[in-house]
């Protein structure tokens, strides 16, 4: 990085203890070292994205497979469109809780009655995967309102990722591209086929009809899911112990990690599918 101007040194020392300015490096400026770590690492993980989707849109080009390379040309912009201080917030180089950035909400169209104009219902992404999931009800202005799916722009698609869970470890993995069979964890082999989110960054939409007054029945809640730790993006650190017994306990901590909430659809009795899923990136420094 460049020579860092003194009217951020002198900002950084104004206002950081210097207990704090000692830990991260001020004095000598080498927090500059950290902080390009990051921005590359966040640079490299979005060129990688776009990439691998840029390599989809081409073989689906190459097979005449036009409108499936247009919605990768569709998610190709969602990615190099967001807002930056949303991508550095959830790269982990800006501090998550102080910036928004994962606010969505729930539209309700004007056809839904004279209450609908003076509703905002928004919510943390991480909870509204969960709260505002396709067929979820939600009680706000005295009525309940249905949500009936995830709202989209019309030049750009939701990012979808592959993901499943390891049934012998837990171990959970995720990825643009389709899973290998194997976990990379336990090497054992995967039960089940993987599942696929999408990253539903623009928020959900009510359904359209108008909304019913509450009765004696709680509001429907037909979704469920988990929070997984990835770290792909973290500074791991592991570590052993061994116990007399002969049992082993293996440790694995790290800083700048990533949490993955995931809300899985309702299965099917009959065919063992799920309607759909949606999922939540955020960032744990």
């Amino acid at each position: 990085m460049a020579a860092l101007p003194w009217i951020c040194r002198k900002s950084l020392r104004r206002v950081l203890p210097e207990a704090v300015q000692a830990e991260i490096g001020v004095p000598d400026g080498s927090w500059t070292a950290e902080l390009d770590r990051l921005l590359r690492t966040a640079q490299e993980t979005l060129a990688q994205d776009v990439a691998g989707y840029a390599d989809r849109r081409e073989r689906a080009v190459g097979k005449r497979q036009y409108g499936l390379a247009e919605t990768y040309e569709r998610v190709i912009r969602n990615l190099t469109q967001r807002d930056l201080l949303g991508v550095l917030a959830n790269r982990n180089v800006l501090p998550k809780y102080g910036f928004p950035v994962d606010t969505v909400e729930l539209r309700i169209t004007q056809e839904a009655g004279p209450s609908a104009g003076h509703l905002e219902l928004t919510r943390d992404l991480s909870a509204a995967v969960h709260e505002y999931a396709p067929g979820a009800e939600i009680v706000a202005g005295g009525y309940v309102w249905t949500s009936a799916g995830v709202y989209r722009l019309p030049d750009r698609d939701l990012v979808s990722r592959w993901y499943a869970v390891c049934q012998n470890c837990g171990h959970f993995r995720e990825d643009t591209d389709q899973l290998d069979a194997l976990c990379p964890a336990c090497q054992g082999p995967q039960s089940g086929a993987p599942r696929r989110y999408v990253e539903p960054v623009y928020g959900f939409v009510a359904q359209r009809a108008a909304p019913r007054r509450p009765g004696q029945s709680p509001p429907r809640r037909s979704w469920n899911g988990a929070v997984h730790m990835t770290t792909t993006a973290a500074d791991v650190e592991e570590s052993h112990t061994a116990f007399p017994s002969g049992h082993t306990l293996r440790r694995t901590a790290g800083a700048r990690g990533e949490m993955v909430a995931v809300s899985v659809g309702a299965t099917s009795a009959t065919s063992g599918t799920t309607t759909s899923s949606s999922g939540a990136r955020r960032s744990n420094c």
